[in-house]
């Protein structure tokens, strides 16, 4: 009797064991993720199709040319305003004041925590974008907190293909049914 369970334990054991690792790294709590959490939801295209109506744009994991890897996760928030025409604008000097936000404060310009947590709350809410601001929290970022270390060496195309192809249509700044 003893035996038997003694083998069904080490089989087991065993067994546990030799599926951990094979897939993904071992991770420190408060990790970022090999791959970001699954959106909380998948927003659909309410918006109407045909001639005189603009598709809202819809998330594509891609960092710019002129940004190194470790800005994958200012990803989301830069792909929407730069696809957005009505917070286009907004973009560069929003970056130019977080860049000055950060130098002043020592801090590393992609620290995206910081960024995220401290300076977004505070930049955007004067600037009348707190909604905005709470719709990526609940959307992009949910699964995140000022905690979160975000590991530099990881792939922004595998890291958000839960969100590739993400619909912007229901931020509250897109004017996508045909307001010009």
């Amino acid at each position: 009797m003893f035996r038997r369970a003694l083998t069904a334990f080490l089989v087991l054991t065993l067994g546990v064991f030799a599926g951990c690792g094979k897939n993904e790294p071992i991770m420190p709590i408060g990790s970022v993720p090999y791959q970001a959490p699954p959106p909380a939801y998948y927003p659909q295209n309410p918006y109407p199709q045909g001639p005189g109506y603009q598709q809202p744009p819809y998330f594509q994991p891609q960092i710019p040319q002129n940004q190194p890897p470790a800005y994958y996760p200012f990803v989301p928030v830069d792909n929407y305003f730069r696809q957005n025409p009505q917070t286009q604008p907004f973009w560069g000097p929003m970056w130019n004041r977080w860049q000055s936000y950060s130098g002043q404060r020592g801090t590393n310009p992609y620290d995206f925590n910081k960024f995220w947590y401290d300076f977004c709350p505070q930049d955007w809410g004067q600037r009348g974008y707190g909604d905005l601001y709470r719709q990526f929290d609940d959307s992009f970022y949910w699964w995140a907190t000022p905690q979160t270390q975000w590991d530099v060496n990881v792939d922004v195309n595998v890291f958000w293909a839960p969100y590739d192809g993400y619909s912007y249509g229901e931020f509250d700044d897109g004017c996508w049914d045909g307001c010009y």
